[in-house]
């Protein structure tokens, strides 16, 4: 999209005096500066300690299971729905 605007005032037909060619040279300037500057890495401060130090200490490493925490979803024999309901459907006020 830029090379086309570049490309665009490159070829617009400023007929007239060099001031006309001094803002397109402007514009085209500014356009690319603008461009170059979104390519560049943006300062940032450091969330940890590098990752290439073998000198900072990590926590050691500790097993756990895949399934922890799992419960099984095979079907189970059907309950008498209405005396479930029933204990724990909420009790009338008095």
């Amino acid at each position: 999209m830029v090379a086309h605007l570049a490309a665009r005032l490159a070829g617009m037909s400023l007929r007239g005096t060099r001031t006309l060619s001094g803002i397109r040279l402007a514009a085209l300037l500014i356009l690319s500066s603008g461009l170059l500057s979104a390519c560049t890495v943006a300062a940032s401060k450091d969330a940890g300690p590098h990752p290439a130090d073998a000198r900072v200490r990590v926590p050691a490493a500790r097993y756990q299971s895949v399934t922890r925490g799992y419960d099984s979803a095979r079907p189970a024999e059907p309950q008498p729905w209405r005396e479930r309901n029933e204990r724990i459907a909420p009790r009338d006020k008095p």
